[in-house]
C-alpha cells in the first residue's frame, strides 16, 4: 500500500481515491474504510504528526548525513566526495551554514550592527551619519521621479520588511514551534513584557520633571547646514 500511494498525485489523496487504491491491490475495501475511520488509526496519525513536527533534523526524505551532519549540497558524485573529504572551502561553507542554522544569528548580527553604529557615531562620524541619512535615493522613469532620504527608506521600508519577517516567525512559533503552548511561551512573553516596561521605567526615572520625560523621539533639524564628509 505504501508503494501504491506513490502512484497518486499529492492532491489526489482523498478517502475515496485511497480506498479504491486499496481495492486495486487486493485489500478488502469495506474493512479498509472501517479501519481508516477507527480511533486507533486517528491516534496513530496524531502520534506520527507530533513526531514529524518535533523532528528538526529530518524534515523530509530522501536525506543524507555525513559524519552526523545533514548534507544539503548538490546530489552528484563530485559534490558528495568534496563534502566527505572536506577541503577548506567546503569547511568554510559548512561553518557558515551551521551559524545561520543556529537560533540566534539574526540577534547576534543586530547586536554587532548596533555596537558598530554607536561606535561610528560617537567617534567622529555623527556629522557623516546625519549627512548620509538625509541623502536622497530613488529612481526616475521618464518625467516620473520617486525619491526618499536614506533615513526614510530605512524607517518606512526596511523596518516594515523587518517587522513583517519577525511577525511571520512569531506566528510560526506560536502555531507549531516553541511557543505553541502556554507553558513554553510564558517565559519569552514575560521577557518581552519586561523588555518593554523596564527600559521605559528607567528612562522615566532619569528624566522625571524634565521636558524629555514624555519619551517621544524628535527628529530635530540643525539650524546650519551639515558639513560634508571629507
Amino acid at each position: 500500500m505504501h508503494r501504491a500511494l506513490y502512484t497518486l498525485d499529492a492532491d489526489a489523496y482523498t478517502e475515496d481515491a485511497v480506498t479504491a487504491l486499496a481495492g486495486s491491490i487486493g485489500l478488502d475495501r469495506v474493512q479498509f474504510a472501517a479501519d481508516l475511520r477507527s480511533p486507533e488509526t486517528a491516534a496513530k496519525l496524531e502520534a506520527d504528526q507530533k513526531s514529524a513536527q518535533g523532528s528538526s533534523r529530518v524534515p523530509h526524505v530522501p536525506m543524507m548525513f555525513i559524519d552526523g551532519r545533514r548534507y544539503d549540497g548538490v546530489w552528484d558524485d563530485t559534490a558528495i566526495l568534496e563534502a566527505m573529504e572536506r577541503p577548506f572551502g567546503v569547511r568554510v561553507g559548512m561553518a557558515s551554514a551551521d551559524f545561520f542554522r543556529w537560533a540566534a544569528p539574526a540577534g547576534l548580527v543586530l547586536i554587532l550592527a548596533t555596537f558598530a553604529a554607536l561606535a561610528f557615531v560617537n567617534f567622529g562620524g555623527a556629522a557623516t551619519y546625519a549627512h548620509w541619512s538625509e541623502t536622497l535615493v530613488g529612481f526616475r522613469f521618464g518625467a516620473f521621479t520617486f525619491d526618499l532620504t536614506v533615513g526614510k527608506w530605512v524607517n518606512d521600508g526596511l523596518m516594515a520588511l523587518f517587522f513583517l519577517i519577525v511577525g511571520i516567525e512569531i506566528k510560526r512559533e506560536l502555531v507549531n514551534g516553541e511557543l505553541s503552548s502556554i507553558d513554553k511561551a510564558a517565559v519569552p512573553l514575560l521577557g518581552a513584557l519586561g523588555g518593554m516596561l523596564f527600559p521605559a521605567l528607567i528612562f522615566y526615572a532619569m528624566n522625571r520633571g524634565l521636558p524629555t520625560a514624555h519619551g517621544w523621539g524628535c527628529r530635530c533639524r540643525p539650524t546650519s547646514p551639515l558639513p560634508l564628509a571629507s
